[in-house]
Parts: structure tokens; C-alpha cells; sequence
């Protein structure tokens, strides 16, 4: 009777001693593909904040610009009082 493990009798081979390395490898290969998802991951949060951060800044120069003109609007409108309106050129 030929040998169980051996290819050439024909028969079905053994697969009792891949269980562990099989599971090793794919084990490997889910931390992998774990760690490259995580990187993107953390790359995606970061530009996100970086937009947050754009958008905000945008609305503190819009708020700087409109309190700038209201300031200008008032210097204006006491020259006029005042009687001192300098005309632009």
C-alpha cells in the first residue's frame, strides 16, 4: 500500500501540517492590508481637518473685513458731521 503523504501514489496528500503556517499567513496579510487601510485612513482625517481649518480662517477674515468697513463706514460718516469729508481723488 503506498504512502498517504506521497504525490506520486495517487492518493490524497496531508494537509495537517499547513493549518498553523496557513493561518500565520493570513493572519500577516489582514495586518497588512490593516496598517495600509489605517495610514489612508489617517491621511483622509488629516486633510479633513486641514479643510476645517481653511473654512474657519475664511470666516475670521470675512468677520476682520466686515468689522473693517463698518469702521471705515463710521470714520466716514463723522467726517461728514464734522464737516471734513475729504474727497477721494
Amino acid at each position: 500500500m503506498a504512502d498517504a503523504t506521497d504525490p506520486t501514489s495517487g492518493g490524497l496528500v496531508s494537509l495537517e501540517g499547513l493549518t498553523k503556517p496557513a493561518t500565520v499567513l493570513i493572519e500577516r496579510i489582514s495586518e497588512a492590508i490593516g496598517t495600509s487601510w489605517r495610514s489612508r485612513q489617517i491621511v483622509r482625517k488629516a486633510h479633513a481637518e486641514a479643510e476645517k481649518i481653511k473654512a474657519l480662517a475664511g470666516i475670521e477674515i470675512t468677520e476682520i473685513q466686515r468689522r473693517g468697513r463698518l469702521r471705515f463706514i463710521e470714520q466716514q460718516g463723522k467726517q461728514i458731521i464734522k464737516g471734513k469729508m475729504v474727497h477721494p481723488a
